[in-house]
């Protein structure tokens, strides 16, 4: 029996505000509800502990910072040894700042991938979008798919 037994799992592969660490090798998270708002999540005392959040620049940097911690490496290679289908909601997949995110997605077993278009980008926004992803994805043999960002269960949730 695995780990995620009847759960979806979710990886925060660049961390994410409810995620603390006190070591660059540590990671705890900090128990917030859908309900919360985002307050809660940065004014939660840190103690020790800071945020786990990477806000490194380019591809390359947010790479090494990934390994140098156990969770985000943990995330990361889930990520690269992923099967079934994938679904990427609300990410950019920037040539510049997200190719180690396309990378591990390449490299994935997943056969179809499910991308998020931000519903208010305008047609030809959405256009150059869609043909950036499928430039990024060729020869990955993947079935990639666009979607409304707004047609997601994500989208409803409000703060």
């Amino acid at each position: 029996m695995g780990v995620h037994t009847h759960k979806v799992p979710i990886h925060y592969l660049h961390g994410a505000l409810h995620l603390r660490a006190n070591e660059i090798s540590s990671a705890r998270k900090v128990p917030i509800q859908m309900t919360s708002a985002i307050e809660d999540a940065i004014g939660a005392e840190f103690g020790p502990d800071l945020p786990l959040f990477i806000t490194e620049g380019r591809s390359q940097l947010k790479l090494n910072r990934i390994r140098s911690n156990s969770y985000l490496s943990f995330c990361y290679e889930q990520l690269s040894t992923s099967s079934g289908g994938l679904v990427v909601y609300g990410h950019d997949l920037s040539r510049d700042f997200d190719a180690h995110i396309v990378e591990a997605i390449k490299k994935s077993k997943n056969d179809n991938i499910a991308v998020s278009v931000f519903s208010l980008l305008t047609p030809a926004q959405k256009m150059e979008f869609k043909y950036r992803i499928e430039v990024q994805m060729d020869g990955s043999k993947k079935n990639v798919v666009l979607f409304e960002s707004s047609t997601h269960p994500l989208a409803s949730c409000h703060a």
